[in-house]
């Protein structure tokens, strides 16, 4: 299992770094962009095994983009409508991704020759070693991936380096803790590994904090199955059902100032060694709480892919953070539901790299 991690980490920071070495020459740039191109050629790479250069990623990424725009706008399908551009997007995705499952199963498209088979198995092999899912089924899991994947990770990555704009206390001791990791190394281009992702523990805790104060989903979407009776309230069954996450994360009896960005709160430490031990959970005590901190919800239905997009952060910031740093050119360009979370300028930021000496 630890080597399969291992593989996929790499294949996560190759990402990361190939879109970070494209900032070289510029002094400028948005971040959304950014953000957008690096999750996407992740999931499409575990999804799908395409590379960012493929020409049928480009394709994918074009018509994800015009999805995005009308997926919650108002639902008049009138041809020119954001609305029908995303049920035509929406089509041509899922026709590409049919072209791709129908060449997998002819065996086409995929290069074998590798002696690391395990490596080279995506989402989509998974899919097709399950008999009973139909071909519908199959797109439509496909589609719901790339989706959940892409757009929500690139805008929590996204909120992280705004909270760390705001907050230099925390950017400086996460760019030590980073220099750290990366001083244990033999060569400073040497991957990451499993055990260096797990020890970057002031990272854990921000990543925790961004996602309590960000919300990046602001509610799910639930169905009352049967009649549940809470607090002297009735919800009848059938009834649609909303949790807020918001008032769970923002509420000051689960978390002591909850309007204050503060990484710290999540951290512990060990009685016996006396070390930090981050990305714990709770307010104040530093227990994990599920039900006070719940950004990927919960339950059975809670959300397959929060490991992922946890590491995905972290492997971007590490290279951000010893490689670059910047101001944003926008102060007032912040987060805001749209009705998703979205920056309105894109989080334009004004980068400068950091030399060698520094690292």
């Amino acid at each position: 299992m630890k080597a399969h991690n291992e593989f996929f980490l790499t294949d996560i920071e190759n990402s990361a770094v190939r879109v970070i070495r494209s900032w070289k020459n510029k002094d400028r740039l948005v971040f959304c962009e950014e953000t957008r191109k690096y999750t996407f050629s992740v999931i499409v790479k575990q999804i799908l095994s395409l590379a960012p250069e493929d020409p049928v990623t480009l394709q994918i990424l074009d018509n994800f983009t015009t999805f995005m725009k009308g997926l919650c706008s108002i639902p008049i399908n009138l041809p020119g409508t954001a609305y029908a551009k995303a049920i035509q997007a929406k089509n041509r995705i899922k026709a590409i991704t049919k072209t791709l499952l129908d060449q997998r199963r002819r065996g086409e498209g995929r290069d074998h020759d590798d002696d690391q088979e395990q490596r080279k198995m995506d989402f989509m092999d998974v899919l097709i070693t399950h008999d009973k899912l139909s071909e519908d089924e199959i797109l439509s899991l496909v589609l719901d991936l790339l989706l959940g994947g892409h757009e929500t990770t690139s805008m929590f990555i996204a909120i992280i380096l705004r909270f760390l704009s705001d907050c230099p206390k925390a950017l400086n001791e996460l760019r030590e803790e980073h220099r750290r990791v990366r001083s244990s190394k033999a060569r400073d281009e040497e991957a990451l590994t499993w055990d260096d992702y797990q020890r970057m523990t002031f990272t854990h805790s921000l990543i925790n904090e961004a996602l309590r104060c960000g919300n990046v989903v602001k509610f799910v979407h639930r169905k009352t199955i049967k009649t549940i009776h809470y607090k002297g309230f009735e919800i009848p069954s059938g009834w649609k059902v909303l949790p807020i996450l918001q008032g769970v994360h923002l509420d000051p009896s689960n978390h002591s100032n909850p309007l204050e960005f503060n990484p710290w709160r999540w951290q512990q430490v060990d009685e016996k060694t006396g070390n930090v031990v981050g990305g714990g959970g709770g307010g104040g005590g530093g227990v994990t709480a599920a039900k006070t901190f719940i950004p990927f919800g919960g339950g059975k239905r809670m959300c397959p892919g929060s490991d992922i997009a946890k590491l995905e952060a972290a492997i971007f910031l590490h290279h951000i953070v010893l490689n670059y740093s910047w101001v944003p050119l926008k102060e007032n360009d912040r987060p805001m539901s749209l009705p998703y979370l979205d920056f309105k300028h894109g989080l334009p930021l004004s980068i400068k790299s950091l030399s060698q000496s520094h690292r």
